[in-house]
């Protein structure tokens, strides 16, 4: 099985005519702050899943963890998942079928305290 999971955290997420998104102020491999503890008006986490087609996932939670707790749980329920996976699928054609998708989520954390 060939799954892979990423994400990019950054100050804002909007989204755009045409059905585009755009991450603004995307982070790096750090995120610094001058002095402890400080507060972000806001972080924005883009967190996408990507799984065979023929590996269809049969549930999907994303968990925010900060210093062993989890802050924040988005699970996707069974329902939509599968319709969302059977959408996707559908969108190959027998010549051409569709190997893998992506689902992605987003998240806002206003305000975020690190401390």
């Amino acid at each position: 099985m060939n799954r892979h999971a990423h994400c990019f955290f950054c100050d804002d997420i909007r989204f755009e005519v045409g059905e585009k998104t755009s991450l603004m102020g995307i982070y790096g491999g750090e995120l610094n702050v001058s002095e402890c503890p400080a507060i972000l008006p806001k972080i924005c986490i883009s967190a996408f899943m990507r799984t065979e087609a023929s590996q269809p996932l049969k549930t999907l939670t994303i968990r925010l963890n900060y210093k062993g707790s989890i802050i924040q749980e988005q699970e996707v329920p069974t329902d939509q998942l599968k319709a969302i996976q059977e959408q996707l699928v559908n969108r190959g054609t027998p010549e051409d079928p569709i190997q893998h998708f992506s689902i992605g989520c987003n998240i806002a954390l206003s305000p975020f305290l690190i401390d």
